[in-house]
């Protein structure tokens, strides 16, 4: 696309100060002049004196400015009348709240495997057994490891990690449920009732939290 005659004029005028002196054009005007320059020399191909001109100006702004002032683009895509590419969005996802989602439910698993698995009352006294005195401590160290990772290894494979964590968690609490809801229901009279404590539910849900919340995190979002 030819220099309009506004452009032109343009060009000859900081082509002019750059004359006097090079040091005293800013750095936009420099990048300004050796942008029409270039053009300039596009549009006569054939004459050896536009071309030396054009050189001679690339060389010389080179020389006053080895790092160009980066140009304010635009001019260049009214000039030329061409869409400039504009560097892509970011990729990374802001995952608000539910970033928090996974070491929450890891905790949760961590305060039930120390609380009561098991709850047996009678018409004297009521026991609990802690899951620490069984499989609370998989789960424990299972939970630990997942509040370390979800924490500080937010990466993709630190995701698959702590879905695999939660997976475990869950499967050990839901067998353990399932088991001692069938010996209580075996068990369980007018004088002694054992049941499911409250440890193991919280377990059971941290588990599913915390396997659960990575699966999100990982899930495409528009």
């Amino acid at each position: 696309m030819p220099l309009t005659p506004d452009e032109e004029a343009e060009m000859r005028r900081l082509a002019q100060l750059a004359a006097d002196s090079l040091e005293t054009v800013a750095p936009p005007d420099r990048t300004r002049l050796r942008f029409l320059a270039r053009r300039y020399a596009l549009d006569w191909p054939k004459d050896p004196a536009t071309q030396k001109w054009a050189a001679d100006v690339e060389t010389a702004i080179n020389r006053c400015d080895p790092a160009p002032h980066p140009p304010d683009l635009s001019w260049a895509q009214q000039a030329t009348g061409n869409a400039i590419p504009q560097p892509p969005p970011s990729q990374a996802k802001d995952l608000g709240p539910a970033k928090w989602a996974a070491p929450v439910g890891f905790g949760l698993v961590i305060v039930g495997s120390f609380g009561p698995w098991v709850t047996v009352a009678t018409v004297f006294s009521s026991i609990s057994v802690a899951g620490t005195t069984g499989d609370g401590i998989p789960t424990l160290v299972a939970a630990i490891a997942g509040v370390m990772i979800s924490l500080m290894a937010p990466s993709r494979l630190g995701q698959w990690v702590a879905i695999v964590l939660g997976a475990g968690i869950t499967l050990v609490a839901a067998y353990d449920m399932t088991d001692i809801a069938r010996l209580a229901a075996e068990t369980s009279n007018q004088y002694v009732r054992a049941s499911v404590g409250w440890g193991l539910i919280m377990t059971l849900v941290g588990g599913i939290i915390g396997g659960g919340a990575p699966i999100l995190n990982l899930w495409p979002r528009q």
